[in-house]
């Protein structure tokens, strides 16, 4: 029988802790208190593979907020939609520890040592103002392929109600100003001029004049929204993940006014 290490450890890319509230200087205005968040993890280590979960967890004090944030950690995992951080981590590294053990010993590489498994997922805080909150989800996984599979995706939260924010806040998204801001943003990551050069590049798009949203949510942040696609989405994996921030008063008039300006307030 194969021994388990189970042992739980600080997040290494971020702090152990993120205290609530701010330090301010004589003349600032009050802000609203920031999250408190605190790391938890779960690493597990077999004769085949290394496995990993790393999260934030929330402790705003708002219970809608929490539970959301959790909640989306789980969906973006493929684990439905479970609010409790420490049983959804459990969940997360004993399936996942079946599946590529079993995979392991299948594989003769690894069955012999010389290739270990991985899995790994990290979960954070990536921004945050006094009206949201942008929690951003990683996950890394060697299945013993020719490649790894890298999956990032963030969710942005209304502090308030712990509502997510959805492609739904964009009013007009197949607009051509809309396609001309996604096409631009799409030359600038694959560092391209022409339209025939990203036609080119582009996969599962049928016209470079409609290119399809993302499937993953908005990634709003300090400096615009970021549009985000997975792998193989509309690139190829030697594309990585493509991405572009569109700055906020390029899309003012897309974005009903009190949604805006929640999300420019700093």
């Amino acid at each position: 029988m194969t021994a388990l290490a189970l042992v739980a450890v600080a997040c290494t890319h971020q702090g152990q802790q993120q205290q609530a509230g701010e330090t301010m200087a004589a003349g600032d205005s009050v802000k609203a208190q920031a999250i408190e968040f605190v790391a938890d993890s779960v690493v597990e280590k077999t004769a085949v593979g290394d496995y990993k979960v790393c999260l934030e967890v929330p402790h705003s004090g708002n219970e809608q907020l929490d539970q959301a944030v959790v909640a989306f950690v789980s969906e973006a995992l493929d684990c439905g939609k479970m609010t409790d951080a420490k049983a959804l981590m459990r969940h997360i590294i004993d399936s996942v520890k079946v599946e590529f053990d079993k995979s392991g010993k299948e594989n003769s590489l690894v069955a012999n040592g010389e290739m270990r498994l991985s899995w790994e997922a990290l979960g954070s805080k990536i921004y945050e103002n006094d009206a949201v909150m942008t929690y951003e989800v990683k996950n890394d996984q060697f299945g013993g392929g020719p490649h790894g599979q890298f999956i990032q995706m963030a969710q942005t939260f209304r502090k308030s109600d712990g509502k997510p924010l959805g492609w739904d806040v964009i009013n007009n998204w197949d607009s051509p100003e809309m396609n001309k801001l996604v096409v631009d943003g799409l030359k600038k990551y694959f560092e391209m001029t022409s339209d025939d050069e990203l036609r080119e590049m582009l996969i599962n798009v049928a016209d470079i004049n409609h290119i399809q949203r993302p499937s993953s949510a908005p990634v709003f942040g300090p400096d615009g929204l970021t549009v985000r696609y997975q792998q193989y989405e509309i690139a190829p994996y030697v594309a990585g993940l493509p991405e572009f921030t569109i700055p906020y008063e390029k899309l003012k008039s897309m974005i009903a006014p009190e949604l805006y300006n929640e999300l420019v307030a700093k």
